[in-house]
């Protein structure tokens, strides 16, 4: 009979090129985000002048093309264009300031996938992480509309977008209300949430990862069983010393 291509077991060269793919995959994520949350925390405002005359296209005529290298002089971020490009996609064009999250999102799921470590909780935490930036983004953005005077790099685009469609439906004063209800919600849950996840990993570091009532609870079959022998065993002794005292009754 033959086996199913899922019983069919794998052999050792298809796991080793897929730990190297893990590996590979692993360390892409973390040496993105680190490069991603550099060039975010190098970000300055005086670049945004440059970067309206230059492009993602100018990182290849950079080589070679002397106008392009005289405008890439000008920028003032450490990470050069690529970091003024990707900090300024980051802060204005996604959720501002609290975009330094989703770098450090890629670090911990790199680490994640190198240590082959569960994702299941990780998941649900991703989860909150990118509810609370898009919470926190249009809660500044909607405090911009009733106040003012804050800038576009702390709530970036998409929260701006969101704080005028809150607006539009709700109100100013309802948009408001209901970005930091929701906010506080969000961060309660993310905090009962991480709380549950550490109770939960400290009590597998104490119990080993199981139940100690589990290991030494014997259920009433196994209790029966283990005792069978041992009143068997009594029995039987019990009965050889009475074959030895019955001659000598006998004999009496």
């Amino acid at each position: 009979m033959t086996e199913s291509p899922k019983n069919i077991p794998r052999s050792p060269a298809a796991k080793t090129r897929k730990g190297h793919a893990r590996e590979v995959i692993g360390i892409l994520l973390m040496v993105s985000g680190l490069l991603i949350t550099s060039s975010i925390v190098a970000y300055t405002r005086n670049d945004e002048p440059l970067l309206e005359k230059l492009s993602a296209t100018d990182l290849i005529r950079l080589i070679y093309n002397s106008d392009v290298k005289a405008a890439v002089s000008g920028i003032k971020n450490h990470f050069g264009l690529l970091g003024a490009l990707v900090s300024n996609f980051f802060i204005n064009s996604t959720v501002g300031y609290i975009s330094l999250l989703i770098p450090l999102l890629m670090l911990s799921w790199g680490w994640l996938v190198l240590r082959r470590l569960n994702p299941r909780k990780f998941v649900t935490l991703t989860n909150y992480a990118i509810i609370l930036l898009l919470l926190f983004s249009t809660s500044l953005g909607v405090l911009n509309l009733i106040a003012g005077g804050i800038r576009n790099e702390w709530s970036g685009a998409m929260g701006a977008f969101l704080a005028d469609l809150s607006a539009n439906l709700f109100g100013a004063t309802g948009a408001a209300q209901n970005a930091i209800g929701l906010s506080m919600t969000g961060e309660t849950l993310a905090c009962l949430h991480v709380r549950g996840v550490m109770a939960q990993t400290d009590a597998k570091k104490i119990h080993g990862g199981e139940c100690i009532c589990a290991v030494k609870v014997m259920p009433q079959r196994s209790v029966s069983a283990a005792l069978n022998p041992t009143m068997q065993s009594a029995a039987t002794r019990l009965g050889a010393s009475w074959r030895k005292c019955l001659p000598c009754k006998i004999a009496a």
